[in-house]
């Protein structure tokens, strides 16, 4: 669990179809939808994730990597006119 925009919310790991992996939080106490935390980003490895950590999902980043589930960022791709962190995810999260 991790606490997100005033949320205590439980991280589900899943894919974007059969590709990308996506984390979804969801509030614990109704189970409705608080945050996707990841882009469906071009150019990802099967075992990576691209964070989204800007408009409504800022400082998504600095939740994951301080609870554990991402490890620090590897490296950076540009969507649109944002640039994203790309991490993997620790072994306590992977699918």
């Amino acid at each position: 669990m991790v606490g997100f925009g005033g949320y205590i919310c439980d991280v589900i790991i899943q894919r974007y179809g059969t590709s990308n992996l996506a984390i979804r939080l969801l509030d614990v106490e109704d189970g409705m939808p608080v945050a996707v935390a990841t882009l469906n980003a071009n150019g990802l490895e099967l075992d990576e994730v691209a964070i989204k950590n800007y408009s409504e999902n800022e400082g998504m980043y600095e939740t994951l990597l301080e609870n554990g589930i991402i490890h620090p960022k590897h490296r950076e791709i540009s969507i649109g006119y944002v640039t994203v962190p790309v991490c993997k995810l620790t072994e306590y999260y992977t699918l």
